[in-house]
């Protein structure tokens, strides 16, 4: 989980700097964030199927269902609306980029 909660910081800081520095409009934001939460959310799901001994799946998912949730906590905490269209997507980003992770680690431990 520390995995996708740091790559997630760092691939947002990054982000930031691309947007700031370039052309690119913020219309963008919206898909670059994706992007960020399933590579991050798969890396995170891919170190901890590699250090469990067995069930990369279920650890994949763990991470998955983890960081949704925490960002779920923010979000509530920030006072921004839950929208359960925004949460359901996240939720299927967050479980597939977690189990692919997963899955791809155990194979490749």
């Amino acid at each position: 989980y520390l995995h996708t909660v740091i790559l997630v910081v760092l691939l947002a800081a990054v982000a930031g700097l691309v947007f700031h520095f370039s052309s690119l409009s913020e219309s963008n934001l919206r898909t670059f964030s994706l992007v960020i939460i399933v590579v991050s959310v798969f890396w995170g799901g891919f170190k901890a199927a590699q250090s469990s001994e067995s069930r990369g799946l279920l650890h994949g998912l763990m991470v998955g269902l983890l960081f949704l949730l925490t960002t779920v906590i923010i979000t509530f905490l920030i006072s921004e609306p839950l929208i359960f269209k925004v949460i359901a997507n996240r939720l299927l980003l967050c479980v597939l980029g977690g189990c692919l992770g997963g899955v791809i680690g155990a194979l490749l431990k």
